[in-house]
């Protein structure tokens, strides 16, 4: 009964919540600060701090937006299937950016936290950061991080990609759509990637490339990191 009175409750509001923000976004012409992700957060987490609610209450009330998570994860590669044959002609750089990327990514954040000074725990957790949130919290369950907080730093990682990445493309003007998708991919995941597809669908295509890859790439390089930490 706990859980349909939880159910009844959050799932419609975290809906609402969302949409409202998205409407806020829309109407703002896409402005970083006001992304939905970041602005349903900063609406909905207080309200659950000053009700006393959980997060182990909160997931399980939104349970049916965590399962249609993984598909809706999948249908980012749709997009990619009408490009396999301008795939095919550059594969060879995509793979190659996307392992540099990756190696870097993880390098930064675990350079950035040492030199902040930041124990063992945080700097394995900061080592999947630039993954979707799934592949974030296995990586740091694997390399003994905490991931319920990878998956903070993620959305956080991923808010300010989508919010900052364009203008920042755009100031070093790096103007080919696969060049920019890789980019936002790599950097900012599955939020980011939805950006990208708001650019337009050959950006949104290789940034979901780049999403998964990118996965692929960091659950591998992480044990090793793991073995410096």
């Amino acid at each position: 009964m706990q859980t349909v009175t939880e159910l009844l409750i959050w799932l419609p509001l975290t809906v609402i919540t969302f949409l409202a923000a998205e409407w806020l976004y829309r109407r703002s012409n896409f402005a970083g600060l006001l992304h939905p992700v970041l602005t349903a957060c900063v609406l909905l987490i207080p309200l659950l701090l000053w009700l006393g609610v959980d997060y182990a209450e909160y997931r399980s009330g939104t349970l049916p937006l965590l399962w249609l998570l993984s598909p809706a994860t999948i249908a980012l590669a749709v997009p990619l299937a009408d490009r396999l044959p301008q795939l095919r002609k550059i594969w060879r750089p995509v793979v190659i950016s996307v392992i540099a990327g990756s190696a870097v990514a993880m390098a930064s954040a675990v350079l950035i936290g040492w030199l902040l000074g930041l124990d063992a725990l945080m700097l394995r957790t900061l080592v999947g950061k630039s993954v979707t949130t799934p592949i974030a919290m296995g990586v740091a369950e694997q390399v003994g991080g905490a991931p319920e907080l990878a998956a903070a730093v993620v959305i956080v990682v991923g808010v300010m990609g989508a919010g900052f990445a364009v203008a920042l493309l755009n100031a070093l003007k790096v103007n080919h759509n696969a060049a920019r998708g890789i980019a936002i991919g790599l950097a900012a995941h599955g939020v980011g990637t939805a950006r990208a597809l708001q650019i337009n669908a050959e950006t949104g295509a290789y940034a979901g490339l780049a999403m998964g890859l990118t996965g692929l790439v960091t659950a591998g390089l992480a044990a090793l990191v793991a073995l410096f930490l």
